[in-house]
């Protein structure tokens, strides 16, 4: 050999690999920004997959490439945008050093977070008892924090 290296799988193909990999992310996102906006307004119960379906412009038969049924929508919305909560408070958390500044910065996360995602936290104000005790499970074993979220949230909507 001359010293090339050579690629056993042309770039042409990884960009194209690349691309579908984007264009799925993006379709899965479209997919769960609706169904987070549908379930905000309407609740789990009231809620069918084919109008999150409609809602994001895709069929029906299409939601389920990604997502097993709507509870696994559901739990998978819960799952992220907690998960995405939780990263930006340490995130915000991790830069400052006293203990006064460090609670302050939760403070300040936790209220950005729900300016920025009222329709999510609008799900868990509307207290309804709408998760499986399985999905209860998943959540507070993933999110310590969750049930007293949940409980807390219950204050602001007797």
């Amino acid at each position: 050999m001359n010293g090339h290296s050579y690629n056993l799988v042309p770039d042409e193909i990884m960009e194209k690999q690349q691309r579908k990999k984007r264009e799925f992310n993006m379709r899965r996102t479209a997919i769960l920004s609706a169904a987070e906006k549908i379930f905000s307004e309407k609740g789990f119960h009231n809620v069918t997959v084919a109008e999150i379906a409609m809602a994001s412009g895709f069929s029906t038969g299409y939601l389920y490439q990604f997502f097993k049924g709507k509870e696994h929508l559901y739990t998978t919305m819960i799952s992220e945008k907690l998960t995405f909560m939780y990263q930006s408070i340490e995130q915000k958390v991790a830069s400052v050093k006293d203990l006064h500044g460090k609670l302050a910065a939760i403070i300040v996360a936790q209220l950005q977070f729900v300016e920025k995602n009222a329709a999510f936290c609008r799900i868990f104000l509307r207290g309804e008892n709408e998760l499986s005790p399985l999905t209860m499970d998943m959540c507070s074993c993933c999110f310590p924090v969750f049930p007293s979220f949940r409980q807390g949230s219950r204050a602001f909507n007797p």
